[in-house]
């Protein structure tokens, strides 16, 4: 849902080839084609918490950039690549 620069997204992932098996709420500001923002996971709303900034491709249907967290089982800060694709 975007309301002026204003982004709220409901994001399912899922490890490739899997079922979607993690829900997750994620909310910033869209601006010159960049998005950055803050999501938790829905379920553990609080303790699993990280950020992400993505840009806009040049075809307006795909994002690609990074999240960054901290990985619980490690005690590492993880970043991680990842690509949204526009699905009509």
């Amino acid at each position: 849902k975007q309301r002026g620069s204003k982004i709220t997204a409901h994001l399912n992932m899922a490890k490739k080839g899997e079922a979607a098996d993690r829900s997750f709420v994620c909310s910033g500001n869209f601006h010159s084609g960049q998005l950055v923002g803050i999501f938790e996971e829905e379920t553990n709303k609080g303790y699993l918490v990280g950020a992400m900034a993505l840009k806009l491709s040049s075809s307006g249907r795909e994002f690609l950039g990074k999240s960054v967290f901290l990985h619980h089982d490690t005690g590492e800060i993880v970043s991680k690549a990842y690509s949204f694709h526009k699905i009509v």
